[in-house]
């Protein structure tokens, strides 16, 4: 056998001469030439002692009678780089190394190599470098580092670098550290990057046994060197030893368990692009065709495509899921190579896969444009001695059960049936036959999760023989089914050849008559010229058809929808001030704004008859009567009434309808509700018009701008009418909780009037007034037979609710009827009269959901009550901070949104300006960490408008003096410490109330002090403000010259130009 260097020779004429001017002998020149690889050099411990090792390679090569050519590209060391922009060259120096490898091995050809290194990148880029260059190699790991003085390892530096920041230790201690944690040459000592390559090369059959992880400074690594040398020239030319044949896919199976032993490095588990499948699963050594849509599983393919890489499949859990996070989807998938990618359209791509290799779902990273997915892949553990005859009996069983299914489902393609039939390999089979055969995917799922191929077996024979016992139930189904639709057929023909006779006789069905009825109804109508000449059309079209063919059931359904709208039937308006008045009052106590607006459209209607129809929008928190007040309105103005709930409506064609192409197409909700209300001035609520959202099926929103523009909808137009429909005689009112998802153009079309929060004694009247009676009379309770006093009613909007309105209440008081009408049949008394008291209502309603008392009792440093108003109401918002020695480090927590995440940092911005008025060094911040927090950590939060809270709470946190616990305050803070004014100042004075004695507003919202109620007024101190300035003196429980430092400091400004001071010359 001639060698590749020897042949080089021949081609090659000015080698020999340039090898001899290197310092080759001529005799050396007919030797196995082994190219001798290594990352020796000064540039880290883990390759400074491998030039000793290279020499001993060398030398074993001598001795073997071959000649070692020395190569070296050295590594770094990302631990010395660490904290620089040194640290992006370390993955990138692996791929160099790798790179030069080939180049060494390729511009040269060499018989056999020995490849040395150590570490995290030499290692990994060697074992790349000499599979690529693919001679017969020896990998020779460079082992480790021995431990330092009372077992150091550099690992441990990281605890005694944070030992010497807290103190802890000091400055020689940290030094000697430093000084002994390296005590030699050799990879880390621990089991990180470095180390698992070392086993992994050992473990893939690459390295000597027993050679990984030797102590660098053992005489036996240099006796592994040695012998590496000698096996490299017994290894020269033979073809059999090239690592494309050492590394198997049993090798890397080996190499993964051993991995799993050792709990090796996560560096060594694989990152790739992962695609979400929908009810599909993939398994190993079988090829699949997909189709992708999805952006992210599109990007994957791209990724997988450009760096030449495998792509991971799983499925997912739910097929309805658009963006799948790690706990949407299944925990084993495979890892597939891309063999064709189709761009089917500009949104979807049809792929060409094989799976190759099982492997397990770890990590999911979605933040990227495309789903990064860290995988272990995990092989199926195979079968032990002891099991092989179970197993084959399995397949036995197996295969009798797939004749079976067979003759269930004939459709099955020839060559996948006989794969099955031919093949013996169980492992084969318990995944070639699930992905072929028609099951479920999360059947198919359970096949590949399962670890054993012996519970692969018994479970795919499970799933089998349900799948044949379900296919016998089909078919015997189908049978019937078949016997059913044979009698159809019969009777069909039949009745056909009675048409025929029919006709024959002069008595068949005749379209024209009912034709001539609809044409005499529509003129009725008096529709508009087109309208008219488009019903009329339809008309002609039913004359020329058969009364059975389906087409005329289409036709007929329009006409009779289009005549059952109420185009010219209204109700006459009551335009009576005094009835509209009693009945609103009757209906609804309170809510003056909303009566007073009705109370002006029934006097503007009386004066002006042709008013256009009107669109209000009634927000407000949920329960204050808001869809309940619009059938007050439709009653007092002797209206109908027509209600569409908006929540969820996410298709335009439940507005506007759909258009009569479609199978079992109808008309939108719109049209329907005013064919319900029979007349074309009805009142139209529309319910919480705030919940819509829009998809690839339109946008509701959008065509709501048509229906509420008193200009535009007088010619509605339908897509399932397709004529116009005059739609401003319609009172509309629309209710929401909040305006913030309504789009502004809509918004503008509608007068929004805001509904607050009820008081106390709002809700104490509307529950004497309208609850308990209502409540009785749904439970069959008399009058008298339930007792609520007034200090009953009170600690039950107390203690058991928390909200604006008044549906917990509601609920509340149903649930104390419930328990009387108990008592009542209980002790047979059926006219009692049962009086719960505050005492009872633990027993009724069960313990207090709600105390009055949660905030401190006592001043605390750091601890301020804000304001905030929510979709409930106002709500006290406790403000917490705390400082401790730290860098200068701020954390806020507690779920808080961006815009007081903002308010946070400016107001820590606005501390640090007026640290020395407050007697603070100016770089205070340097030496603490501070966290502020928000409890109720799982209630969002946000909002400018608790500045002035964080503000102070900062500010006594720093200065150590406490906040009165009976002030509360809200406002938005600027850099400059003003106060700007906020919204929702009624409900936040009401949430204050019942436990605050004073509260600190904007003096900007003065104006809005004359929308709050005089007996809220009355409870509390209102103090209006400007600036920060004036809030701490107020909430702080200390004199003023505690917290202002009056002392004559410098500003910063000052104290930057004094560093800057010109020169001062005098004239001579």
């Amino acid at each position: 056998m001639e060698l590749v260097s020897q042949k080089m020779r021949k081609l090659a004429p000015e080698l020999d001469p340039l090898r001899i001017g290197t310092g080759w002998k001529p005799e050396d020149l007919a030797k196995p030439q082994i190219l001798i690889e290594s990352t020796a050099g000064d540039s880290h411990p883990g390759s400074g002692h491998l030039s000793a090792l290279v020499e001993e390679v060398r030398r074993g090569v001598r001795e073997a009678g071959g000649h070692g050519a020395r190569y070296f590209c050295t590594d770094i060391c990302d631990g010395e780089s660490q904290g620089t922009d040194g640290i992006n060259y370390s993955l990138a120096s692996r791929e160099i190394i790798a790179s030069m490898i080939e180049i060494h091995a390729g511009a040269t050809p060499f018989d056999a190599g020995v490849y040395l290194a150590s570490c995290d990148k030499g290692m990994p880029a060697n074992l790349m470098g000499l599979m690529r260059a693919d001679i017969p190699a020896v990998v020779v790991p460079g082992g480790t580092m021995k431990a330092g003085p009372e077992m150091l390892t550099l690992e441990q530096l990281g605890k005694y670098s944070a030992q010497y920041a807290r103190g802890e230790i000091g400055p020689e201690r940290l030094e000697w550290a430093k000084q002994n944690a390296c005590p030699g040459c050799g990879a880390c000592s621990f089991i990180g990057t470095a180390s698992t390559m070392q086993i992994m090369a050992e473990a893939l059959g690459l390295a000597l046994p027993g050679s990984a992880l030797m102590p660098a400074d053992s005489p036996d690594l240099l006796a592994y060197a040695r012998q590496a040398g000698r096996r490299a020239v017994e290894m020269a030319g033979r073809d059999a030893m090239r690592p494309s044949r050492i590394v198997t896919m049993e090798s890397f199976e080996n190499a993964i368990i051993v991995h799993a032993a050792i709990s090796g490095s996560t560096n060594a588990i694989l990152h790739l692009p992962a695609i979400a499948l929908r009810g599909l699963v993939v398994f190993p050594n079988n090829v699949v065709h997909f189709e992708v849509g999805r952006t992210k599983s599109i990007a994957a393919i791209e990724a997988a495509m450009h760096n030449n890489s495998s792509v991971f499949l799983v499925a997912q859990r739910e097929m309805d899921v658009e963006e799948p996070a790690l706990r949407d989807l299944y925990g084993y998938g495979v890892i597939a190579e891309i063999k064709q990618v189709l761009r089917v359209s500009e949104d979807i791509v049809k792929v060409l896969v094989e799976g190759k290799t099982r492997a397990r779902l770890l990590e999911l990273d979605g933040e990227d444009k495309y789903l990064q997915a860290t995988v272990r892949p995990v092989p199926v553990r195979g079968i032990a001695a002891d099991k092989r005859t179970q197993v084959e009996a399995l397949v036995r069983s197996l295969k009798d059960c797939f004749e079976e299914y067979l003759s269930y489902s004939p459709q099955i393609s020839k060559d996948v049936v006989y794969n099955i039939v031919s093949s013996d390999n169980p492992l084969y089979l318990s995944e070639y036959m699930p992905a072929n055969l028609l099951l479920k995917y999360e059947d198919k799922q359970v096949i590949l999760n399962e670890s054993t191929l012996l519970g692969r077996l018994e479970k795919l024979l499970t799933l089998l023989r349900q799948e044949c016992q379900v296919l016998e139930i089909e078919r015997d189904l189908d049978d019937k089914v078949n016997a059913q639709m044979d009698k159809g057929q019969r009777e069909y023909y039949l009745r056909e050849q009675m048409h025929i006779i029919s006709e024959e006789l002069g008595d068949s069905e005749d379209t024209r008559a009912e034709a001539d009825t609809y044409r005499e109804k529509i003129r009725a109508l008096a529709l508009d010229e087109e309208s008219t000449e488009k019903l009329l059309k339809e008309c002609d079209r039913l004359a020329r058809m058969q009364g059975s063919s389906a087409e005329s059931g289409v036709i007929r359904s329009y006409l009779d929808a289009c005549l059952a709208l109420p185009w010219h039937t209204a109700t006459e308006d009551d335009l009576d001030q005094a009835h509209a008045r009693k009945v609103l009052d009757r209906e609804h106590y309170g809510l003056q704004k909303v009566k007073e607006r009705i109370l002006e459209l029934l006097a503007v209607r009386k004066l002006n008859q042709d008013v256009k129809g009107q669109i209000i929008c009634l927000v407000g928190p949920p329960g204050v009567g808001k869809t309940s007040i619009a059938h007050s309105i439709a009653e007092c103005m002797n209206r109908k009434f027509a209600r569409m709930s908006l929540g969820g409506v996410h298709d335009e064609a439940e507005i506007r309808g759909h258009r009569r192409t479609y199978i079992g197409a109808m008309p939108g909700k719109i049209i329907m509700a005013l064919k319900r209300a029979k007349s074309s001035n009805p009142l139209f609520c529309l319910d919480e018009i705030d919940k819509m959202s829009s998809d690839y099926r339109g946008d509701p929103a959008s065509a709501l701008l048509e229906v509420l523009d008193p200009e535009q909808n007088k010619t509605f137009n339908d897509h399932y009418l397709d004529i116009d429909y005059d739609l401003s005689k319609v009172f509309f009112i629309t209710t929401a909780n909040s305006l913030h998802n309504i789009p502004a153009p809509l918004q503008d079309r509608m007068e929004i009037i805001e509904l607050s929060s009820y008081l106390e004694v709002e809700k104490k009247h509307i529950a004497r007034d309208f609850l308990l009676p209502r409540q009785i009379k749904e439970h069959g309770l008399k009058p008298g037979n339930i007792s609520l006093p007034e200090e009953t009613l009170t600690e039950v909007i107390r203690s058991y609710t928390r909200e604006a309105g008044v549906r917990s209440l509601e609920r509340e008081i149903g649930a104390l009827c419930r328990k009387t009408a108990i008592k009542l049949v209980e002790e047979d008394n059926l006219d009692q009269c049962v009086t719960i008291t505050p005492e009872d209502l633990e027993t009724y309603l069960g313990v207090k959901k709600y105390r009055m008392d949660e905030n401190e009792k006592s001043p605390k440093v750091g601890v301020v009550n804000g304001l905030a108003y929510t979709g409930v109401g106002g709500v006290l918002l406790n403000v917490e901070t705390v400082i401790m020695p730290g860098k200068g480090n701020v954390a806020t927590t507690g779920k808080i949104g961006e815009v007081m995440s903002e308010s946070a940092k400016a107001a820590l911005s606005y501390v640090r300006s007026r640290a020395a008025a407050l007697g603070l060094k100016p770089d205070f911040h340097s030496e603490i960490d501070i966290h502020t927090h928000f409890p109720e950590g799982a209630t969002p939060k946000d909002g400018p408008s608790a500045g002035t809270a964080i503000t102070t709470s900062l500010v006594s946190a720093l200065l150590g003096i406490p906040v009165r616990h009976d002030v509360a305050m809200t406002g938005e803070v600027t850099l400059r410490g003003r106060v700007l004014p906020i919204g929702g100042l009624r409900e936040k004075l009401l949430a204050a109330r019942a436990e605050m004695a004073t509260v600190i507003i904007p003096r900007d919202n003065a104006k809005d002090l004359k929308e709050v109620p005089d007996e809220i007024l009355q409870t509390l101190r209102i103090e209006l403000v400007d600036h920060v300035d004036e809030v701490l003196p107020i909430a702080l429980d200390a004199p003023e010259d505690a917290i202002w430092d009056k002392s004559d400091c410098p500003s910063l400004i000052e104290s930057l130009r004094r560093h800057h001071e010109p020169a001062v010359t005098t004239a001579q």
